[in-house]
């Protein structure tokens, strides 16, 4: 989670310096789109650690590493379910998310890189 902030923060001092007030308004619509990916890896991180930590105490390593495995490829899975929903959707997202008119250009542009970096 301190990454997450950490690169919200480098974002914001980035974006203000070279995109101005507009470019800070569309970092701040589109910066729970980042939220949303962060709390899929932290929420599957944990539960799979639990769950594979559990197998590892009865020293059952075939069973941990299946697993962790599953966790994993639910973590990826459920990420590109939610970018896929986040890019049908996008225009409904950032509206509900506070976007205007003025920025809804650059509010998109952000989004779609966020969007699909997420994944990731």
């Amino acid at each position: 989670m301190a990454g997450v902030q950490l690169c919200i923060v480098v974002n914001s001092i980035l974006t203000g310096k070279f995109f101005g007030s507009d470019g800070l308004a569309a970092m701040s619509v589109v910066s729970p789109i980042y939220s949303v990916y962060a709390a899929i890896g932290a929420l599957i991180g944990i539960g799979g650690a639990i769950i594979t930590s559990h197998s590892l105490g009865r020293d059952d390593k075939s069973e941990a590493n299946s697993r962790f495995t599953c966790s994993f490829a639910f973590a990826i899975l459920l990420s590109i379910v939610a970018t896929i929903l986040m890019l049908i959707f996008q225009r409904e997202l950032l509206y509900i998310l506070g976007c205007t008119d003025e920025i809804y250009s650059m509010s998109k542009s952000y989004a779609t890189i966020y969007t699909i970096g997420g994944v990731f």
